[in-house]
């Protein structure tokens, strides 16, 4: 997909279908993310699918170093606030300087690297520290 109208149709699509829902959210993000310009993919990393469609409102993850976790909650929170009404989220991060960087080097370019999460983005709210994703959709980063 690349014109502006194209994206902007499929949000439209999404949004009256309801193709997406919190139980397949996984599925959302590996049509609308990308990693190094290709679609975000979970194979070698199964665990992560599991990871995203689990619907218990606390999750704990017990994990080893470098394993994608970050990357993934990443994915799944972008992937929760662009498909749930009136949704919003927010990280918060032991330093406002750990999250400014943290939204720089982990989060923007997540949003970059989608056409349908940049054409989302309200440009009157994208910061460092907010990100809005639609009319009602809020990302937030504190420290």
């Amino acid at each position: 997909m690349n014109s502006a109208l194209e994206q902007h149709i499929e949000r439209i699509r999404m949004a009256t279908t309801q193709r997406f829902s919190r139980a397949n959210v996984a599925d959302w993000v590996k049509k609308n993310t990308y990693l190094n310009g290709k679609p975000f993919t979970t194979a070698g990393h199964e665990y992560q699918d599991k990871i995203m469609s689990d619907l218990s409102q606390e999750l704990v993850v017990k994990k080893s170093a470098q394993i994608g976790l970050s990357e993934c909650s990443l994915r799944l929170t972008l992937g929760l606030v662009s498909i749930m009404p009136n949704f919003s989220a927010i990280y918060t991060m032991p330093t406002a300087t750990l999250a400014g960087t943290y939204v720089k080097a982990r989060l923007d370019p997540i949003i970059q690297g989608s056409p349908f999460l940049r054409a989302a983005i309200r440009g009157e709210m994208d910061s460092a520290v907010a990100k809005q994703l639609g009319p009602n959709n809020f990302m937030y980063v504190s420290g």
